[in-house]
């Protein structure tokens, strides 16, 4: 008779049986390119990428169900971008709330309004910030699992040990949940996506710095079929005084949010009692009687790092690497930075895997030759690239969103009666001078994406870790996202021309077995650019002008862009130069190249999150009052 064991796991291997692809001999030696532990949202991206690429995936989960609450709440246009390498940016749109915001001085009728917000502004393509019910999401994405048979799901596994050999292969020792043996499974490489209290962080007995914001909120997940409540709580609500200044935020599926702010001296247990929780709820004027509570907990946020993001061929991604605060829709548990992590991950160990990041094309062969002619297997001459490219690139980003974090959640959860209410009358009479208002309507303030040091040109500097623009373009007659019509591997775009005329052949061969799909942009299509001219290309139309822009901005005709869309360099017009780019390309690839270094832009951030709260405080309205005055002057 079969063990509940044997059941259990034969019970998951069929509800992920078309992600299944198991050969005789790799159940024999339970090896697999690369296994994932964790599926929550990270993960679950992660295994999706990767089944795009057509890598041999396992991943372990030790839990065997979703988690019913949402947790994380919001999501950026970037993170939305993401999900479009896996053809879920278009259900993720219909599913995200787009509520307009306000911020209030206090409670209704208590208070002013500080500033109204109309709904978000659009970027690459999508609302710059979302609010979503994670549990739909996390179940889409597993759903989308399914059509990958190079992934395989086991829920219901823990990792209890983790080693690398002197070969570079990581061994996975993993444990049924209730169960009594221990299996090992074989992988070229590990990534860890298993939250905030990472079992293979701990096992690598890295340290996680950083501490626990000493203020605790008050989280509250409800939901109700009242139509008229939803009617008034529509908008996302930042109330940002009074006793306890909280947070609204609208969900889909009828769901919300509330933080609350809890004071020094308010008992955090018992304002998790349903009584104490009613009588909070209804001081700022919500009836109870229509809602339904799905979680009460106390919550503190934590400002945490691991020392390093990867050891060998086991990288961290997502909470595992990082905590940061729920400010600024970068998710109460860093989602958003977590899903850069893979996209910035994912197509690095594709390429390095397979020899090519064309689905369907894998070749598991040398991808390049060297100049001194011998052969370079992907294992060989890209793994020191791999490895010291993830942390130079995905380290200064999320360390500068937390520090921005940061200091966006001081300026609203401030104590001090007289500080809240300068602060409350300057930004209500800021956000009156139209470039204010501006700024703050299409957020303009958060930090761009950037990759600073790592896997770039370095001699584009003005042009080089800059995440491409995405617009509506026309593709043989049909409106799309850019993203849509150049696959997902490396694009050489060209700015009306063939971008193929600007290269040697030499350098043409070196694209080409990387799987480079080459792209012409012009303004309006003409029968004069459907010709030969073209051949060889995807003729793209920029009906919005957006590209056009771009390269009109950096004087720039001939750009190389990563899989995840960041521009590795650009150049002009000549065959030399756009020869000379490629060439950097390929020696950094080769290990000819040392990767670019240059000093990530934190100074002013550093100093602030360096001072006392109210110093920092101080620093940001001399600057806005400084503006002010000469805006004043100027009129």
């Amino acid at each position: 008779m079969p063990s509940v064991r044997e059941l259990t796991r034969a019970a998951h291997q069929l509800a992920f049986s078309q992600t299944k692809m198991e050969t005789s001999s790799e159940r024999r030696n339970n090896h697999y390119d690369v296994i994932i532990v964790g599926l929550g949202p990270v993960g679950a991206v992660a295994a999706n990428l990767m089944g795009s690429y057509g890598v041999r995936t396992l991943v372990l989960e030790k839990e065997q169900e979703i988690y019913k609450g949402p947790r994380a709440v919001a999501i950026d246009s970037e993170t939305t971008r993401i999900f479009g390498m896996i053809d879920l940016d278009d259900w993720l749109d219909k599913h995200v709330g787009k509520a307009e915001y306000q911020i209030l001085s206090g409670p209704e009728g208590r208070g002013w309004t500080i500033m109204d917000v109309p709904r978000p502004a659009l970027e690459f393509g999508y609302s710059k910030i979302g609010f979503f019910y994670q549990p739909t999401v996390e179940s889409t994405l597993r759903d989308n699992l399914e059509k990958y048979p190079s992934v395989l799901v086991w829920l219901g596994y823990h990792v209890v040990g983790v080693a690398e050999g002197s070969n570079g292969i990581v061994h996975v020792k993993t444990k049924f949940i209730g169960g009594m043996n221990e299996e090992v499974y074989t992988c070229k490489y590990l990534l860890a996506c298993d939250g905030g209290r990472s079992s293979v962080r701990k096992l690598l007995k890295l340290k996680y710095k950083g501490s626990a914001n000493p203020e605790s909120w008050l989280v509250l997940d409800v939901s109700s079929k009242n139509e008229e409540l939803h009617r008034k709580l529509s908008k996302c609500t930042y109330v940002i005084a009074g006793r306890n200044p909280y947070i609204h935020i609208p969900l889909p599926e009828s769901c919300h949010r509330f933080e609350f702010l809890l004071n020094d001296n308010d008992d955090p247990q018992s304002l998790t009692q349903v009584d104490r929780v009613e009588e909070l709820l209804g001081s700022i004027g919500v009836d109870v009687s229509d809602l339904v509570f799905h979680r009460r907990i106390i919550y503190k946020f934590h400002l945490r790092s691991a020392e390093r993001m990867n050891v060998g061929h086991t990288f961290l991604l997502g909470d595992a690497a990082h905590c940061l605060p729920p400010f600024r829709g970068q998710g109460s548990t860093g989602m958003c930075c977590g899903i850069r992590d893979a996209a910035n991950l994912c197509w690095k160990i594709a390429l390095f895997v397979n020899g090519t990041l064309q689905p369907g094309s894998v070749v598991r062969k040398p991808l390049l030759s060297s100049t001194s002619g011998n052969e370079v297997t992907p294992g060989q001459v890209y793994f020191d690239r791999l490895a010291s490219s993830y942390h130079k690139e995905r380290s200064p980003h999320v360390e500068l969103m937390m520090r921005h974090a940061l200091l966006y959640g001081s300026l609203t959860k401030l104590r001090n009666p007289i500080a809240t209410f300068v602060r409350d009358v300057f930004f209500t009479a800021a956000v009156q001078l139209p470039f204010v208002r501006r700024l703050v309507w299409e957020d303009s303030v958060k930090p761009a994406p950037t990759v600073v040091s790592g896997f770039i040109d370095d001699q584009s500097s003005a042009t080089a870790g800059l995440l491409f623009p995405q617009s509506y373009v026309m593709v043989g007659g049909k409106r799309k996202l850019l993203d849509k019509a150049l696959g997902c591997g490396f694009v050489v775009m060209g700015w009306e021309q063939n971008p193929k005329l600007l290269l040697n052949m030499d350098c043409q061969s070196k694209l080409t077995s990387l799987g480079c799909t080459f792209v012409t942009v012009f303004r309006e299509q003409s029968s004069e650019q459907q010709s030969d001219y073209f051949s060889g290309c995807i003729a793209i139309e920029d009906t919005e002008g957006a590209i056009g822009s771009w390269f009109e901005k950096y004087k720039a005709s001939f750009v190389l862009l990563r899989p995840d869309r960041f521009v590795f360099g650009h150049a002009d017009n000549s065959l030399d130069a756009s020869s000379e780019l490629i060439g950097r390309f390929h020696n950094m690839l080769t290990k000819q190249k040392a990767l670019t270094v240059r000093k990530p832009p934190l100074v002013l951030l550093k100093y602030v999150s360096k001072c006392k709260v109210a110093t920092g405080i101080i620093v940001v309205i001399i600057i806005m009052c400084i503006i002010l005055l000469l805006y004043a002057f100027l009129l």
